[in-house]
Order: structure tokens, then sequence, then C-alpha cells
């Protein structure tokens, strides 16, 4: 018998055109990184860092999505590559400039930060400081560490972190330690903000050079190389020339 079916036929004619939606350009991605989605940015919603990262990532994600879909739509996509440069970079002028407001914020949480740590007690600091240099090993300077934090004793830790370590004789792993629990219990707010901060920060870089570099990428592969008129134009520019060298 063979042929095709009617009912074939008529999955057939159903069947999406698949060349209309897919990218004429197979190193084209279609789809915006997840990194780039504002609720990739995890934190406390209560946040005002983390708020303002997701608004800025949001800015990118919409910008980059709704040039994907342009750029499945259209047939010239050399097109593309002659326009949309200023608008990736009007996107990416705008996100830098929502970075350096959070950078902004991360200083200001750490100036907060150091305003709350304040200066130590001059002479009871230096003998909190003799007592740990004369401890023997960083078990027992860890220990007594955590022993300070567990009793809120906020003196101890000033005395410790207002400082450098090695004048407390601490390993660079004891003073971490007690630097990080100790701004967290001096100043919990502050530390919160300033590291929604930092984490808002580090998210939104890692977008802006994403959305960059997949568009300058793709706007190579999508410029036209030069025409043979353009070419046969810029040898006899180059003839001409040495025409009237010879002259």
């Amino acid at each position: 018998m063979g042929g095709t079916s009617p009912l074939s036929k008529a999955l057939q004619n159903r069947r999406p055109d698949t060349a209309a939606i897919r990218p004429k350009d197979g190193a084209f991605r279609a789809y915006v990184p997840t990194f780039v989605n504002p609720l990739s940015l995890q934190g406390d919603d209560k946040l005002e860092p983390i708020v303002y990262g997701r608004n800025a990532l949001n800015h990118i994600h919409t910008a980059w999505d709704a040039m994907n879909t342009t750029a499945k739509e259209v047939s010239d996509l050399g097109a593309l590559a002659r326009t949309l440069p200023k608008e990736v970079k009007r996107v990416a002028d705008k996100a830098r400039k929502d970075l350096e407001n959070i950078n902004v914020r991360v200083k200001n949480a750490n100036d907060a930060l150091t305003k709350s740590i304040g200066p130590a007690q001059p002479g009871v600091a230096t003998e909190i400081r003799a007592v740990f240099r004369a401890m023997e090993g960083d078990t027992a300077k860890l220990a007594a560490v955590r022993e300070a934090i567990a009793n809120y004793d906020a003196t101890t830790i000033r005395a410790l972190i207002s400082a450098p370590a090695m004048l407390s004789g601490l390993s660079p792993e004891v003073a971490a330690y007690a630097r990080e629990q100790g701004e967290l219990l001096i100043d919990t707010q502050s530390v919160n903000q300033r590291n929604a901060s930092q984490d808002a920060y580090a998210a939104l870089e890692k977008a802006i050079t994403a959305f960059e570099s997949e568009w300058a990428a793709n706007f190579a592969r999508w410029s036209p190389a030069a025409s043979d008129d353009e070419k046969l134009a810029a040898l006899m520019g180059k003839l001409n020339k040495k025409d009237d060298d010879n002259e």
C-alpha cells in the first residue's frame, strides 16, 4: 500500500514550525542563565540590600529575556548586531550604577560596625591581650574566645578584635573566628546588612559580566563580513593612493 495516511498528514500539519521559533544561530543561548534570575539571590526579604539587588538583577533579566525573544523572531540577525549594542550598553551602565550603590551600602555597614565596636578600654584591653598571649596553643585560645562569645563578654571581644591579632598572640584562624563571631555579638544588624550587600554585589557583578560577554559574542557572530563591494572599494582606494604616490 505505502503512502502517508490521512491521520499522519493531519498530525504533520499540526506540528509547530520549529524553524520559526528556533534561533538561526546554533551557538545562541536562547534562555537567560539561572543565576541572573532575581530569586537566585538568596537572603532575608526584609534586608534592603537583598531587595535592591534583586531589583537590579531583574533589570538585566528583563532586558536579556526581551532581547532573546527578538533574536528568535527576526530574520536578520545582522540588523540586531547593528542596533542592539546601544541597548546592551544602556542596561549594563544602569547595572553598574546599581553596583556602585550596593558598594556604598557595604561601606556604610562597615563604618557602622567599626563605630559599634569602638575603641577598647586601654588598660583592660592590654591585660586581656596579655592573658591570651600567655595561653599555650590555639586550642586554649579558641576555647577562651568561645567562652567570651557564649557569655556575651563584649569587653574581651573588643580587646581582641580592635587591635592586630599578634598583640593577643592569636593565629589567623582563631583571629578570624573571634572577629566573625565578635562582630555578630556586638552589632548583628550591621553585619547582616554588610553580608547581604556583599552577596548582592557579587551576584550583580556576575550577571553584568555574563550579559556583556554573551551579547558581545552574539554580535561578533552576527555581524556580516565585509561585502565584496566594500573589499573592492578598499582595494581601489589603495591602488589610487599608489598611483598618486608615483606621480
